[in-house]
């Protein structure tokens, strides 16, 4: 079984795809393929972004995806360099493990078009306050947030393609016990 989980910005993916992990599921990262693959992409984001990709002998994530996200065109350009290479591997990895539950949490499964890749995708949806509660955790500004979800493609247009949808609003075992009644109806 194919899954995918999909969502924006700071409403639960990487969290739900643990809770599949639990229950014996191989889970691709999408975000942490991506980083894995900047390294060997630096000199075209030194090209689209300037000399401070690369600071101190190491790549300065941080100034990436503060490049990245200031503007359309820029996230435009970030994708174009990252995103076939990404794509490329993710196909791989998702081909590798023919026989087995795997799930790709990513945010980009409809922007991508690869849903076919998948027998199910499951949007991971949630208030935008849910969101910044969580991403401000994680040390993201309000206006950073709120800049990626007008980024990302709506969350209405994401639950319309879904084949489930999860409203990740309250606590940790409800989202286990919503993730269990779409597992109870998928593995039959």
């Amino acid at each position: 079984m194919k899954i995918g989980i999909t969502g924006n910005i700071g409403c639960g993916k990487s969290t739900a795809a643990k809770i599949f992990k639990e229950n014996g599921f191989i889970i691709i990262d999408a975000d942490k393929e991506a980083k894995k693959l900047l390294p060997e992409l630096i000199f075209p984001l030194r090209q689209a972004f300037g000399g401070d990709v690369w600071t101190n002998g190491r790549l300065n994530y941080a100034y990436i995806a503060r490049k990245a996200f200031s503007s359309e065109k820029n996230l435009k350009k970030l994708n174009a360099i990252v995103h076939p290479t990404l794509l490329k591997r993710l196909k791989s990895l998702l081909e590798a493990s023919k026989n087995q539950n795997i799930c790709l949490d990513a945010a980009l499964i409809y922007e991508w078009d690869i849903s076919s890749w998948f027998d199910k995708i499951i949007v991971i949806a949630c208030k935008i306050e849910s969101s910044i509660e969580r991403m401000q955790e994680k040390g993201f500004s309000t206006p950073d947030i709120k800049k990626r979800w007008n980024l990302q493609m709506s969350q209405a247009e994401k639950i319309k393609r879904a084949d489930f949808i999860i409203y990740n609003n309250q606590d940790l075992t409800e989202l286990k016990k919503e993730i269990e009644k779409i597992w109870g109806k998928i593995s039959r």
